[in-house]
């Protein structure tokens, strides 16, 4: 057995190393799939909402989901093809820029169009989820690859319940009064009206 200055012994250093390095894996990659799953179920709740806001019908606010599903069939099996033959590590990294692009763009935009586009862009990155998992059965020892592919697949399910659950509550709002508002700003208000002159 090697070992290192006062008899440390050093060569679990690469097993503990590598152990390191399979859960940061693991743990990127669950979070990638967690975030495309509620990209494509987080507008789902609130399509009445989005209806209202861009003034339009309820059957022109529902290709906001249907051109979704339309690019993740599309663009799923074509990008992991492509990441077949070109290397799955660059094409995740540029299918999450293709979702941070459509993201920004959803998110910024007052237009039904441009919105849909952003959608579409993030339909796309629906195959991170398919990389991802092919990834991890390259970098995960076999021992450790079923609970790996278990964490990913988990955090997948659970970014379409978060995502179903989180949009109404964070739509509503909030009645909490402002620093502002209990010192008596703006003139008017009840603690304003309530205080002795």
């Amino acid at each position: 057995m090697s070992t290192g200055i006062g008899s440390v012994p050093v060569h679990d250093a690469a097993p503990a190393g590598r152990h390191r390095s399979e859960k940061a894996v693991v743990l990127a990659l669950s979070l990638a799939a967690m975030i495309v799953s509620m990209m494509l179920t987080l507008v789902v709740p609130i399509l009445s909402l989005i209806q209202s806001s861009l003034h339009t019908t309820a059957a022109n606010a529902s290709w906001v989901t249907t051109a979704t599903l339309l690019s993740a069939a599309v663009f799923t099996p074509l990008l992991g093809r492509f990441g077949d033959q070109h290397g799955k590590k660059p094409t995740l990294v540029g299918v999450l820029l293709v979702l941070i692009a459509g993201t920004v763009l959803a998110a910024t935009t007052h237009s039904l169009l441009w919105l849909i586009t952003g959608r579409v862009l993030q339909g796309a990155a629906t195959a991170i989820f398919p990389l991802s998992l092919s990834i991890l059965r390259e970098e995960i020892r076999p021992q450790k690859l079923p609970a790996a592919l278990a964490t990913a697949s988990g955090a997948f399910a659970f970014g379409s319940g978060i995502a179903l659950v989180a949009p109404p509550v964070c739509s509503q709002p909030v009645p909490t009064p402002t620093i502002a508002t209990c010192s008596g700003w703006p003139p008017g208000s009840p603690s304003s009206s309530s205080s002795p002159s």
